[in-house]
């Protein structure tokens, strides 16, 4: 019996997906759907023949070799927002973003290759690949710094750009990963305001770190302040507007410890 023209196009397009379909499984291992929606997350199940996951962004895979899972496990990868990092890594001057592998806690019976990719165009003025380190949080909440790492270029990247790079390292436990600049001994500081009364500062306040300019923040805002040496220093607040009255020392000390975030609270009344 012949089918009518629409139904043959629709027969034949229904053909075809499920064969692309099929492809992706072969590709990926079982992929499972894609999750929470927005850029940063990967998920795939990958059993003891080994395979890799990789999120959406393609800043961060994991690469499984065979005989590292002894069932099939569905791997995750997920881009943790910035307002939900500890101290400890905020403390760091980080130029990636923070991914978390899951399971929580997995383990696996050989090593595995923990991937994050970056833009070079963005690092720190004076920093270069040799600087940076891939590290982790480990479950005690402390940051550790893989001794086994690599710079990956462009030409093992996942997407091929001209700026693109990454570090590699090898596992053998999930947990949140990020590079860094490697730097010893250093911390930040966060500046908090808090401002009270009928007329708010309109153009809000500078902060600065012993005698240099840290950046503006807003009249109820907080500000980071990161990569600084243990030891203390002198941060300040300026740009105060005439009706307002800032609460204490203008310039205060703070002292900064190894891997961890101070607090400078500085509190303005206006108009009161």
């Amino acid at each position: 019996m012949l089918l009518p023209a629409g139904r043959v196009a629709r027969a034949i397009l229904a053909a075809w997906l499920a064969a692309a379909f099929v492809v992706a499984g072969l590709a990926c291992g079982d992929d499972e759907p894609s999750g929470p929606g927005g850029l940063g997350f990967g998920s795939a199940r990958i059993g003891p023949a080994g395979g890799a996951v990789r999120t959406n962004d393609d800043n961060a895979a994991v690469l499984i070799p065979a005989g590292a899972l002894d069932a099939s496990t569905l791997i995750s990868i997920r881009r943790l927002p910035e307002d939900s990092l500890p101290p400890a890594l905020l403390a760091k001057r980080r130029v990636s973003e923070t991914y978390r592998f899951g399971p929580d806690g997995q383990t696996f019976r050989v090593p595995v290759e923990v991937q994050i990719f970056f833009d070079a165009d963005l690092l720190p003025k004076g920093v270069g690949l040799e600087d940076l380190t891939l590290g982790k949080l480990n479950p005690n909440g402390q940051i550790e710094e893989l001794t086994n790492i690599h710079v990956l270029d462009d030409g093992q990247s996942i997407r091929l750009q001209a700026t693109r790079r990454g570090v590699g390292g090898q596992i053998s436990a999930f947990s949140p990963f990020a590079v860094w600049v490697d730097e010893a001994d250093t911390g930040s500081v966060r500046v908090i305001t808090t401002s009270v009364g009928a007329r708010l500062d309109p153009d809000g306040y500078e902060v600065s770190v012993d005698d240099g300019p840290a950046g503006p923040v807003g009249v109820n805002d907080t500000l980071t302040v990161s990569s600084l040496g243990a030891g203390s220093h002198l941060v300040g607040l300026s740009g105060v507007a005439p009706n307002c009255v800032l609460q204490g020392q203008a310039v205060r000390p703070v002292e900064v410890v190894e891997n961890q975030v101070a607090t400078a609270l500085f509190e303005v009344a206006c108009d009161i």
